[in-house]
């Protein structure tokens, strides 16, 4: 069974707006015990409307995404651009029982909002988002069946949500690329309602919450064919934190469910975030979303 969506409800902003306009929103839902508060800033396109681009901004979301240049790109290329900023971390817990899949019901109803609202009629919406944000994207397809919703999903440098399960309690040296460091254990106990101070599950590999980690997976037991949804993957083969083989899990699961709208490009030489000593990373997404931000 898919997971639930929650309730959202929106205002406009009253301070300064980096874009055309600006709405503040909340996100409920019965399944967690907070709410969850942001920032939407809409830029409208120019010229003849293509589609929509939603973004998401990586780590806790507190920011906003995009480099100017490939914004301008877009909006002179005729898409309106909704770039969502949280409050505070999305993905910080308050409960053992809530996790990353029960969190991402945050960005999930965000998203069907955008939908529902800032789309135009017969027109794509295009969700894109690096790092966390790419764990913002990939959850809404997976967990939230928002795969109907959107004609191109663009998860880049990948995450480390993929395998949660094997990530914090797997010991075989044959799957040392998806084991996690202290970082990525630390923000998966945050998940779960564990502070920076404190030694959660998956620092301490609590066999017990095995199913728990496996189910908040992005990569198992997941939605992950979607016949009329292209999954664009952009990692970074440099990348030093882990991301890059727990990205490749979904891509992976995608490609073995059969899902034919795939596609990866593993950049050498790029670190985390694409990274490099040129803006090789930069420009793969913004002729992506160019070339194939159309409907399906």
């Amino acid at each position: 069974a898919r997971r639930a969506l929650g309730s959202i409800t929106t205002a406009p902003a009253t301070d300064a707006c980096p874009g055309s306009s600006c709405l503040t929103f909340e996100v409920e839902s019965d399944d967690l015990m907070e709410a969850a508060s942001g920032r939407i800033v809409v830029s409208e396109p120019v010229g003849e409307m293509r589609g929509t681009v939603l973004s998401f901004s990586g780590g806790p979301g507190t920011w906003l995404s995009g480099d100017e240049q490939t914004m301008t790109a877009w909006s002179e290329a005729g898409f309106r651009l909704v770039r969502v900023q949280w409050d505070a971390n999305w993905w910080a817990g308050s409960s053992e029982t809530e996790g990353f899949a029960a969190l991402a019901c945050r960005p999930a109803t965000v998203t069907n909002w955008v939908a529902d609202n800032l789309v135009d009629a017969d027109q794509p919406l295009c969700v894109e988002g690096g790092s966390g944000g790419a764990g913002q994207v990939a959850y809404g397809l997976t967990h939230y069946d928002l795969e109907e919703r959107v004609s191109l999903a663009v998860p880049w440098t990948g995450f480390w949500m993929g395998r949660i399960d094997l990530g914090c309690l797997d010991n075989d040296p044959r799957n040392a690329e998806l084991h996690y460091g202290e970082g990525p254990r630390r923000a998966i106990d945050l998940s779960y309602g564990f502070s920076a101070e404190e030694d959660g599950p998956c620092l301490t590999q609590d066999e017990s919450f095995r199913a728990a980690f496996a189910e908040a997976s992005i990569s198992v037991d997941s939605d992950l064919h979607y016949p009329n949804t292209m999954v664009w993957h952009v990692l970074a083969g440099a990348d030093e934190v882990g991301a890059l083989g727990q990205g490749l899990t979904y891509s992976d699961a995608m490609l073995r469910a059969g899902s034919p709208h795939v596609r990866v490009d593993v950049l050498p030489g790029l670190l985390h975030g694409l990274r490099g000593p040129t803006d090789a990373g930069a420009l793969k997404i913004r002729d992506v979303i160019m070339q194939e931000c159309v409907l399906r």
